[in-house]
């Protein structure tokens, strides 16, 4: 079967292992810290680190032929410089290393919907204009477009909010009580983690396949909806305090974006969690 290196190891990369390891797949993992999960192989190594260093370590003899590199980066903490080195500096050294150990890949690249500045409840994909307003949607642009300039066989698919598993800040927020706008209502789009998973697993197999895929995808499930609908969903489900309203009329508040996800689904891909109510439920 495949060699995959999953260059990040964060929540994840640690999920994604597994399932890889299960289909005979051979997972390296590199990371800024030393990985303990069972059958794969750690590479401990900070992306951010200047790649001549690496290329010049022991580490390097530890990467040879690979069918699949999965990028799944994230900063150590959350500041404009953190999101450049996470996904600027990163992603270019990565680069520079596969380069220079004459190594070609293909590359699923996993960024996030923030890239868009849409904020007025717009439909958005993969053909939506990208110009993002902030530092760190910038540093993720900048980013994509190194990974797409590098091979048109590299994918880099834009997730929404990711949720479940280890991932419940919305819910806690909920739980403590929170207040929503309900007019002009806020949209949240969302992709359950297993979902994220099931995404990166069925685009492996498409390439194991020998498929043709689009460069980009924009991967959220079924059902942006009002985050106030969410709220109360979780609220009446887990027995939380029922949201505070806030109502701004007249106002221009930002009401936020909804995620199409036809081009996925078109390639064959089905949500286990189609919609938030499924997820939270589960």
């Amino acid at each position: 079967m495949a060699k995959v290196l999953l260059a990040g190891f964060g929540k994840l990369a640690r999920a994604l292992a597994p399932v890889l390891i299960e289909q005979g797949h051979h997972v390296i993992g590199l990371a800024r810290s030393n990985i303990t999960v069972s059958g794969v192989a750690s590479i401990q190594w900070d992306l951010a680190e200047p790649p001549q260093s690496f290329l010049d370590s022991e580490r390097a003899t530890e990467l040879s032929h690979l069918d699949y590199v999965v990028v799944t980066l994230s900063p150590d903490e959350i500041s404009d410089d953190a999101y450049r080195r996470a996904y600027v500096d990163a992603t270019s050294n990565l680069l520079a290393i596969l380069q220079a150990q004459e190594l070609s890949p293909k590359i699923i690249y996993v960024s996030s919907t923030r890239v868009y500045a849409h904020n007025d409840g717009e439909w958005v994909d993969e053909s939506s204009p990208t110009l993002p307003t902030t530092s760190k949607g910038q540093s993720l642009l900048e980013a994509e477009q190194l990974i797409r300039q590098q091979s048109s066989d590299n994918i880099v698919v834009r997730f929404s909010g990711i949720y479940g598993s280890e991932r419940n800040y919305f819910k806690k927020r909920v739980e403590a009580g929170i207040k929503i706008q309900k007019r002009p209502a806020q949209f949240s789009n969302r992709i359950h983690q297993e979902d994220c998973i099931g995404v990166l697993n069925f685009l492996i197999a498409q390439f194991e396949k020998g498929a043709r895929l689009d460069p980009l995808l924009l991967a959220s499930d079924d059902d942006p909806a009002p985050l106030l609908e969410v709220a109360n969903h979780i609220a009446q489900n887990f027995n939380y305090p029922k949201p505070t309203i806030i109502i701004n009329d007249g106002d221009l508040a930002p009401v936020g974006k909804r995620c199409r996800n036809d081009k996925l689904k078109s390639l064959g891909y089905r949500f286990r969690y189609p919609s938030f109510r499924d997820g939270y439920q589960a």
